[in-house]
This record gives C-alpha cells, structure tokens and sequence, in this order.
C-alpha cells in the first residue's frame, strides 16, 4: 500500500498482548515510507515515554500524537501542539469524579507531558493500582492538583468494564464542552482537552507537513480510535476489536498478535 500518512493506535493494534511487535516488518515498511516522503505516526492514548520504552530501537523515524491527541511531536523531536487541561478545572474535574462515588480501579492520575501525578492518599488502592506504577515509573505523589508545576495533558481513571459507558456518559454531561471524555476500552477512561482528540492531532500534524488526509490510513481497535478512523481515507479495525468498529469499518487481515498492521500495509 502506497500512501504518505499511516497512523496506528498502539494497545490491542499495532502492539501484541506483551508490548512488542514485528521489528523487522516494521523496518521494512518504514523503509517504503521513506522512499515515498511518507509518515508514520504513532496516534495513541499513551504517553511519549511509554511510547520511547517500547519502541526504542526506532526513536526518529516515527511521529507522536500521545495522549489521544494532547501532544504532537515530530520524528525529529519538534513540538507541533501541546493541549492541556487547566490546573483549576482539573481540580474541578477531580472533585466530580470523587462526587460520583463509583469504584476506582486504581487512582487518578493527572499525566503531563513528562510524568504522572497521583494523589497521596490513592496510591496503592485499587485492584489494579500496580497499571499506573508500571505505565508510570516515576509516578509521583501529590497533595492537590496545585502541586503540579506542569500542564496537565490528560486525566486518567479506571473503573469496572460494565460500567464505563455509563461513566462515560455521566462525566460527559457533568463537564459539557470543558473537556473531551474518551476510552481505550476495558474501563479506562481518559479525560483531554476539549476538541482534543486523534483525529484533530492527525489533521494537525498533516497540516505540519502540507499532506492532506486523503493520504491517511488508520488503524484502531477501541472508541476512542473512532473520530481517526472515519477522518481516514482508509480506515482499518482490529478483528480483537470493539465490534461497534468492526461492524463500520474494514478488519485488518490479522489481529494485533499476528502483526495485523503491518501484513495489511505491507501484503496490500
């Protein structure tokens, strides 16, 4: 497949069940996209560093748009955008989820551009408090959200899968227009700036590089990979998907444990 723009979501897409993938395959189409002036972009809900600690081997070949569209940044290390959420709405923000008195899996963490920030009092609760100390390895213990002397890019929580949506729907109502609601799926439920998403990152980072979105094709496997999916020309759902995805978009030729991905880009 001949195109100047491919973007992937990393978890349940282009990364296997143990945070890996096919390096050779990859180098391979990287050096396709090389020969046609092309981009590959990393678009996913992670931070840059958890991106970095996977894919170290490759640093300068690809572009970022991390935390679900916050931050941009360019394979040659040029910041194109960086989102945040407010120290006082974040605040606010916090205060709501406390408000809705649902179980936590792990607790809140404020991410920035370069670490995370959690409560003192909420580290080690939750069923899967050891997620955020392993995504996050210098996660650092705060007081109040003022503690923070960074912009805040995005607000993590966590709560049983059964009741996300409805979490979801409830935080969205709570906050309106003030900041965008989204999930990788499984219960994680990431709060961004408003208008932030991985399609406004793309149309962003496209803009950067005078390409049009006709030259996009995407990748994904959760809802918050929907908005990128239907900007691109060609967008491509995971058969290990959400089936809302799959039942609107075309199914990569394998899932992300057989290098779906990259066998779709690299056999098309």
């Amino acid at each position: 497949m001949i195109t100047k723009l491919i973007a992937t979501d990393l978890d349940g897409t282009f990364w296997n069940d143990d945070k890996g993938f096919n390096e050779e395959k990859f180098d391979q189409l990287l050096k396709r996209l090389d020969d046609n002036d092309g981009h590959f972009v990393v678009s996913t809900g992670n931070d840059r560093a958890t991106v970095d600690r996977v894919m170290t081997k490759f640093i300068g070949r690809f572009d970022y748009v991390v935390n679900n569209g916050a931050q941009i940044i360019t394979k040659d290390n040029q910041t194109v955008a960086l989102h945040q959420i407010g120290h006082d709405l974040s605040s606010q923000i916090y205060q709501i989820i406390l408000a809705m008195d649902v179980e936590l899996e792990h607790g809140v963490v404020f991410a920035t551009g370069h670490a995370g920030y959690m409560m003192a009092n909420e580290r080690g609760v939750g069923r899967l408090a050891h997620i955020m100390e392993e995504e996050f390895p210098e996660l650092q213990s705060i007081d109040a959200v003022t503690d923070i002397s960074e912009e805040i890019l995005k607000i993590i929580l966590r709560v049983p899968e059964n009741l996300s949506n409805a979490v979801i729907d409830r935080l969205q109502e709570t906050i309106g227009d003030l900041a965008h609601v989204t999930t990788s799926g499984y219960g994680a439920i990431d709060i961004v700036p408003a208008n932030t998403n991985k399609a406004a990152g793309l149309a962003t980072l496209a803009e950067y590089y005078a390409l049009p979105l006709s030259e996009l094709v995407a990748f994904g496997d959760g809802r918050n990979d929907l908005e990128m999916l239907r900007v691109a020309t060609v967008g491509y759902a995971m058969p290990n998907g959400d089936q809302m995805l799959l039942n609107m978009f075309e199914a990569a030729v394998a899932d992300n444990n057989h290098d779906g991905v990259l066998d779709t880009l690299l056999k098309s």
